[in-house]
């Protein structure tokens, strides 16, 4: 069931995602009048900033859920440090949305964490379902994000205080890096739903 609620969040981050995407092009190709594209994107601001907390409200509760896996599975540990970590985030999240809060990258830096407790969790889940490559491919997740953040961080200082602009265009490296991390957690969270249904068909 928490893999479950974990699906519908990613499908919530992708339908932002698109509509996000959706609107920039049409604004791109100058299509309507520009004060209804100014009232809109007003609006998106909102919509981005709420459906965002959905998400993660969503996501916080799919992972509370996978505390109740059988206690013969392994990495329970890492499940309790990623729900207390992801609260924290989203605590953090909303504090700097009212304006209490305006250090945003203390929460994105544990959100970050949070991310690859989950990434433990998922890979010692594997492991106990026998289901080496799935572990293989939550380790591979943890090891591009880590080396995104890498170039990410060399890219900073040339990038945005040296103004260089060919620097801040290779910032396009890690973003494609991150779309491919996105890409291969949704396959890996999909792989464990089979695994999971097949156990306990087997166990029938």
């Amino acid at each position: 069931m928490g893999i479950n609620i974990i699906l519908l969040q990613l499908l919530i981050l992708i339908g932002l995602a698109l509509f996000v995407i959706g609107f920039v092009a049409l604004a791109k190709a100058g299509i309507g009048p520009r004060s209804v594209m100014r009232s809109i994107e007003r609006m998106l601001v909102s919509i981005v900033l709420y459906t965002s907390m959905a998400a993660s409200i969503v996501g916080i509760v799919g992972k509370s859920m996978c505390l109740w896996v059988p206690k013969s599975m392994r990495g329970r540990e890492f499940i309790v440090l990623t729900i207390a970590l992801e609260f924290i985030s989203f605590t953090l999240g909303v504090l700097d949305a009212a304006g209490i809060f305006r250090f945003a990258w203390i929460g994105h830096v544990v959100g970050y964490l949070a991310m690859v407790m989950f990434l433990w969790f998922l890979s010692e889940l594997s492991l106990s379902l026998d289901r080496r490559d799935l572990e293989e491919t939550a380790g591979s997740i943890v090891n591009l994000g880590l080396i995104a953040i890498v170039i990410l961080g060399l890219l900073w200082i040339p990038g945005i205080l040296l103004q260089l602009t060919f620097v801040l265009f290779l910032a396009i490296i890690p973003l494609v890096m991150i779309i491919l991390m996105f890409v291969r957690y949704v396959a890996l969270i999909f792989g464990l739903r089979a695994a999971l249904s097949s156990k306990r068909d087997g166990a029938r």
